[in-house]
Formats: structure tokens, C-alpha cells, sequence
């Protein structure tokens, strides 16, 4: 269980990293079409670590881009 914890962190700070960084892109092509909403799934329960690294990821994509985030 603590392995899957440690991978599910690393997973999420790959991809903040790279959505921060945007692949050395501009935050127009990263995020192209700023009137489409961003829906993030996660098939977990509320309140668990997979959802309080989603929320994280969100707030750090709304950070970063103009489109709405959900």
C-alpha cells in the first residue's frame, strides 16, 4: 500500500512539472482552446491521497492556464 502512495505522488509530481513547464511550450499551446473546460476524473473517494493530489494538480493548472479547470 505505501509503494502505490509513493508511485501516486511521483505520478503527480511528473505531471505538475510538466504542466507547469508546459514542455517548453507557451501557455497558448499548451493549453490551445481556453473556452473548452478541463475535466479531471478521479475514480477514487473523496478525501483520500488520490484526491488530494488531483485537487493540487488543479489549483496548480489554473495556476498556469486560462481555461476553466474542473
Amino acid at each position: 500500500m505505501k509503494r502505490k502512495a509513493i508511485v501516486a505522488a511521483a505520478l503527480a509530481a511528473a505531471m505538475t512539472a510538466t504542466l507547469i513547464t508546459g514542455c517548453g511550450k507557451s501557455k497558448e499551446a499548451a493549453f490551445p482552446d481556453p473556452e473548452k473546460t478541463i475535466t479531471l476524473i478521479v475514480p477514487q473517494g473523496a478525501g483520500g491521497g488520490t484526491d488530494t493530489q488531483a485537487r493540487q494538480l488543479v489549483e496548480a493548472m489554473k495556476e498556469v492556464s486560462a481555461t476553466t479547470i474542473s
